[in-house]
């Protein structure tokens, strides 16, 4: 952590492993760069998640052209990951996200190829919410959760709704894997949806940020 500090721009002082001052000051001054952390100086929980997600981020890089994926699954639009919810879900979207493991399309195939088939040990998720009447196709196997990725706060109505949901499709195991997705790399429905879904003590989770893009554009079966 205190070589992540230094080498970001916050100074802790001695690397030595120990929550000194000058330690403390550089995780306050991290923690109001960082959107929606609170400057407390402590490492909590939501803390450390944001540094393993700026960590993904920094060395993520550019990928080369013609090398970005299915539906630009891959692209970096240099967008820093946050630990809120999106209010504006209809836009570029960062390359890691607080509390899940970003997933690319053939990687995705090898997990759900893995899983068994009665979703006890994976769940592919759709949390795209249909801004009209009409239902949208999804990828085969999918659960529809569309209230799962919706901005608002993790104290609302729609946090208690996806906590009861989940707690049903687990059947209350907290490692199963989860993977969200929504439209594609202009979509933060499956990224919000990752944060309410790791707020909520969840350890598993996969975020598929191609979406509904990458699999169609990778041939991969949809259903009504």
């Amino acid at each position: 952590m205190q070589r992540f500090l230094a080498e970001n721009g916050f100074p802790p002082g001695d690397i030595d492993g120990t929550l000194g001052g000058r330690t403390r000051q550089a995780i306050r001054a991290y923690q109001s760069s960082a959107p929606c952390l609170r400057p407390t100086g402590y490492l909590d929980r939501l803390t450390l998640l944001q540094i393993d997600a700026d960590d993904d981020f920094v060395k993520y890089g550019h990928p080369a052209q013609g090398a970005e994926g299915f539906a630009q699954e891959r692209a970096n639009f240099d967008i820093r990951p946050q630990s809120c919810l999106k209010e504006d879900v209809g836009t570029k979207t960062p390359v890691s996200v607080p509390g899940g493991k970003i997933v690319h399309t053939e990687e995705l195939r090898g997990l759900l190829a893995a899983a068994r088939p009665d979703r006890s040990t994976a769940l592919l998720i759709d949390a795209l919410a249909d801004g009209t009447n009409a239902r949208h196709e999804t990828a085969k196997g999918a659960v529809r959760l569309p209230h799962a990725g919706l901005a608002g706060s993790f104290s609302d109505a729609n946090q208690a709704r996806l906590g009861a949901d989940l707690d049903r499709l687990t059947v209350g195991r907290k490692n199963t894997m989860l993977i969200f997705f929504c439209q594609g790399v202009v979509c933060w429905e499956s990224y919000n949806a990752v944060l309410r879904t790791a707020r909520l003590g969840y350890q598993n989770i996969y975020w598929y940020r191609g979406g509904l893009a990458a699999w169609r554009e990778a041939g991969l079966p949809m259903e009504p």
